[in-house]
Parts: C-alpha cells; sequence; structure tokens
C-alpha cells in the first residue's frame, strides 16, 4: 500500500468530523412543567397547559370504625383548621334498624334508614372550628336489631387552583387566550393577577388579551371558585403578527 493512503484517509475522515459538528440540528423545548416560553418568544401559538385536571385537595381529619346502638353511638372528637370545607364519608358493614344519624358539633349532616354503598357528604367551612366532634347514633324500633356496624372517615377539603408563567415576544399585533374546559363549577381566570374570566367556562372559549395586561413576563392562574372538579384539555396563548 502506498505510504500517502492512510494520511489520506485520516484526513477524508477528520473532514467528515467537522462537517457533522457544523451542521449539527438544534433543539429548542419548554423548560419547566406547564411553561410555554422559551427564551426566544416569538409570535403564534403555544401550549400553556395540557391534559390536566384541577381538583381538591384532602386530608383525613378523623376516621373510626364500631358498633351503634341506641344505648352507645360513636363519638369522635378532631382538631380542625383552615380548610375550604369538608366531606364525611361512610360505609355500613352491618345494618340495623331505625335512623341511622351524622351530626357535627350538633348540626345534622346525614339521616336515614337504608344507606346503600359508600355515602359522600359535603359540608361548609362554616360548620367547621377549632375543636370538633362528629357524633354517629341510632332511633331503636322495638322489635327487631338496632345495632349497626360503620365505618366513618372525615376529611379537610382546600381549593386547588392552577398556576404557569408564559413569555410575550417583543412585537406583536394581538394576543388571546383560548382554553378547551370541562367544567363542573365556576372558575376565575387571571393574567398577571387580573381577572379576565370569571363563571362556568363554555367547553371552548376565546378570550381577547390587551396589550397593557401583559408584559415580558406574564402568569396565568385557573382557580376553582367552588369545590368542583376542571378537567383541562389545553389552553393555548396565541400572538398575532
Amino acid at each position: 500500500m502506498p505510504e500517502f493512503v492512510p494520511t489520506l484517509v485520516a484526513g477524508v475522515v477528520i473532514m467528515l468530523l467537522l462537517w457533522g459538528v457544523t451542521h449539527m440540528p438544534s433543539f429548542s423545548g419548554t423548560t419547566g412543567a406547564f411553561v410555554s416560553a422559551s427564551p426566544e418568544a416569538k409570535a403564534g401559538k403555544s401550549i400553556l397547559i395540557y391534559d390536566t385536571t384541577i381538583f381538591n385537595s384532602v386530608q383525613t381529619l378523623a376516621e373510626t370504625e364500631g358498633t351503634i346502638t341506641k344505648e352507645s353511638g360513636l363519638a369522635i372528637p378532631f382538631k380542625g383548621g383552615d380548610w375550604d370545607g369538608g366531606l364525611l364519608e361512610f360505609q355500613v358493614e352491618k345494618q340495623g334498624s331505625g335512623q341511622l344519624i351524622f351530626t357535627l358539633n350538633g348540626q345534622q349532616l346525614w339521616a336515614g334508614e337504608d344507606p346503600k354503598g359508600k355515602i359522600s357528604v359535603e359540608f361548609d367551612k362554616s360548620l367547621l372550628q377549632d375543636s370538633n366532634f362528629l357524633e354517629i347514633k341510632t332511633t331503636d324500633w322495638p322489635w327487631s336489631d338496632p345495632s349497626w356496624k360503620v365505618k366513618a372517615t372525615v376529611y379537610g377539603e382546600r381549593i386547588q387552583g392552577i398556576k404557569t408563567n408564559f413569555l410575550a415576544p417583543k412585537t406583536y399585533r394581538a394576543a388571546k387566550l383560548l382554553t378547551e374546559i370541562r367544567s363542573e363549577g365556576p372558575l376565575t381566570i387571571k393574567v398577571n393577577g387580573k381577572e379576565i374570566f370569571s363563571g362556568i367556562p363554555d367547553e371552548s372559549m376565546e378570550l381577547t388579551l390587551e396589550k397593557s395586561q401583559l408584559q415580558e413576563m406574564n402568569s396565568l392562574e385557573i382557580v376553582p371558585q367552588s369545590r368542583s372538579r376542571h378537567g383541562i384539555d389545553w389552553v393555548t396563548i396565541e400572538f398575532e403578527k
């Protein structure tokens, strides 16, 4: 083999490597969950939120399980807290006779004679105090067994919203927010802390954003007004050139 061949091959390999580096494709994308903006925001459409559900956060405040008769009910003390509301869930494991009655701090939450499956009862935050008392009792029917066996849990509920950020391009003609939301109740949408929508949203909405409302970096908040679930298919921001 001539002496110049290895040198020629090595030179070709180096040239190919240099070409690959200078022609390597570059990738840019979003940073952080639900943050649509890249450092160089441009006019166009960007997805801010995608395939998300807003629902309440819950925390167990008290739970009990036991047998209830007319002579002996169940009484559960528990501490309250700064909650947006509460939830009682119970299931009857052995049905007795008469009425089964649940009261919280002396206020009746539920009463009935034939509960089926797991039952959920939401109650207002005004019923919760710093110190609380859940009582489960029953009335008596003299001709049958009045005893019940019940498992019950009390939860504190807190309304959860969602917040994200987005960049606006340096130059654009107009901006609008497009949403696809399946909502069970009213909610509020804010941009940079200013309310742009309040109420029960249509499944598809288009909200105009004034240029005076926007800055280089912006915040978007979606907050339920009540304890309800909201399925967000997508929320996008569109900047028109």
